[in-house]
C-alpha cells in the first residue's frame, strides 16, 4: 500500500501549490492519474491480467495525447527534423508511456530499488524545470520526489512497507509524462541557452536509464528463449547482482550510482549531437549488460564443477 502513500501525498502537495506555482495548465494530469492508481491497485488486490494493465497503459496515454497534447512529435535531430503525422505521433507517445511505465514496474524487484530511480530522476528533471523557470513541472517533480522520499525510509531493507503496482503504475505514468515535457521544452529552447542539452532524447533516457535498459534487455532474453515478454522471471539486472553476492541495499547503491553516472555523462555532454551520444550511451549500457553477463557465467562454473564433482 505504499503506492496509495505516495499518490496521496502527491495529489496533497499539488492541490496545495497549484496557485503559487502557476500550475493551472497541469491541474488537468490529476484526474487523469486515477486510470493508473486504479488498475494498479487492483492489481495489487486482485492480480490484473497483463492485457488489462497495456489496455489501462493505452488509454492514459491516449488521454495524455489528446487532454493535454502531449506527445512526442519528431525525431528531435535524430534523423531528419520534420514533425511527425499525428498518427505517427500518438503511436510513439502511446509506445513510450507503456515502455517507461512497465519499465519502472519491472524494476520493482528489491527494497528500495525502484524508489531510489525514481527520486534520482525526479531531482534531475525537477532540479531542470526549476532553473529553465517553468515551475509547473518543478512542482510536479519535487512533489513526486517528496513523496518517494518519505515513502524510501519505510522502504529501506528491510523494508516495512512495498510500492506494489500501485506506486509504480502512477510514478511510471508521471515519469512518462515529465520525460517526454523535458524533452519538447528543452528543444524548444535557443542553442544559445545554456541549460539547453543538444541531446534532448538521450538526456531523458539517461534520467531513467537502468529500468529502460533492463527492460530492453529482458524483453531480449525472453524472445531469444522463446518466452513471453509479459512472464515474469529473475533474470532482471538486480537479481543478478544478487546471484552475484550483493546484498539488497549494496545492489541498490551500486546500480543508483551508476544512474547517476549516466545522467553525469548526459550533462558533461550535453553540447554533443543526438546522433553522437546516443550510439555511446547505447554503447555503454550493451557494455555494462555484457559485463554482467560475463560475471553471471563465471559464478555458475564453479557451482557447475562442484555438482559435477560430487556425481
Amino acid at each position: 500500500m505504499g503506492g496509495v502513500a505516495i499518490f496521496f501525498g502527491f495529489t496533497f502537495a499539488c492541490l496545495i501549490w497549484t496557485q503559487d506555482a502557476g500550475s493551472s495548465q497541469t491541474f488537468p494530469l490529476l484526474p487523469i492519474l486515477i486510470i493508473p492508481f486504479i488498475s494498479g491497485l487492483l492489481d495489487d488486490l486482485v492480480h490484473l491480467k497483463p492485457v488489462a494493465k497495456l489496455l489501462a497503459q493505452g488509454t492514459t496515454a491516449s488521454l495524455l495525447f489528446f487532454i493535454l497534447d502531449m506527445g512526442i512529435t519528431s525525431s528531435y535531430g535524430l534523423l531528419a527534423d520534420h514533425a511527425f503525422p499525428t498518427p505517427i505521433s500518438y503511436a510513439v507517445t502511446v509506445f513510450t508511456v507503456i515502455i517507461i511505465t512497465n519499465s519502472l514496474n519491472l524494476i520493482d524487484g528489491i527494497d528500495g530499488l525502484a524508489a531510489a530511480f525514481s527520486l534520482i530522476a525526479c531531482l534531475f528533471f525537477g532540479a531542470w524545470f526549476l532553473m529553465t523557470g517553468y515551475y509547473p513541472y518543478a512542482l510536479l517533480c519535487l512533489a513526486l520526489a517528496g513523496g518517494i522520499l518519505a515513502f524510501l525510509f519505510k522502504n529501506w531493507e528491510p523494508s516495512n512497507i512495498f510500492m506494489g503496482d500501485t506506486g509504480s503504475m502512477v510514478i511510471g505514468t508521471l515519469l512518462s509524462v515529465i520525460a517526454i515535457d523535458f524533452v519538447n521544452r528543452n528543444h524548444a529552447l535557443p542553442d544559445s541557452d545554456p541549460l539547453k542539452f543538444s541531446s534532448s532524447l538521450t538526456t531523458a533516457a539517461c534520467a531513467l536509464i537502468i529500468p529502460l535498459v533492463d527492460t530492453v534487455r529482458i524483453i531480449i532474453i525472453r524472445l531469444s528463449k522463446g518466452i513471453s515478454p509479459l512472464v515474469a522471471d529473475k533474470r532482471h539486472i538486480h537479481h543478478g547482482l544478487l546471484r552475484l553476492g550483493f546484498t539488497h541495499e549494496r545492489a541498490v547503491y551500486f546500480l543508483a550510482c551508476l544512474h547517476v553516472g549516466m545522467i553525469g555523462v548526459a550533462i558533461a555532454f550535453r553540447h554533443v549531437s543526438e546522433a553522437i551520444l546516443l550510439p555511446v550511451v547505447v554503447l555503454i549500457a550493451t557494455a555494462l549488460c555484457l559485463w554482467l553477463q560475463r560475471a553471471l557465467v563465471r559464478a555458475a562454473r564453479p557451482a557447475d564443477a562442484k555438482s559435477d564433482k560430487s556425481l
